[in-house]
């Protein structure tokens, strides 16, 4: 599978695809983590529970963005934006 144009987030392309990753190449250890995460939420029927997942999610995802951001920037020696 192609990865998106906009790969200027990697870190969330790689989360969106990662199901396109061949088995062998990730450990069995994080397929292990996945598949039992995986069940929890499609297991959960508490409505403010899988709400509180998302925004725990999406704050990572904005975090983790911030921090490739600064960090590649740092790589490229330019100036970064600081990160909050």
């Amino acid at each position: 599978m192609r990865e998106p144009a906009n790969s200027s987030r990697p870190g969330f392309v790689a989360f969106i695809h990662s199901h396109s990753i061949p088995l062998q190449t990730r450990s069995l250890a994080r397929q292990f983590e996945q598949e039992a995460q995986s069940r929890a939420i499609q297991g959960c029927t508490d409505i403010e529970e899988l709400r509180g997942v998302a925004m725990s999610l999406l704050k990572a995802w904005h975090m983790q963005t911030e921090m490739t951001q600064h960090f590649g920037a740092q790589a490229m020696g330019a100036p970064s934006r600081g990160v909050s």
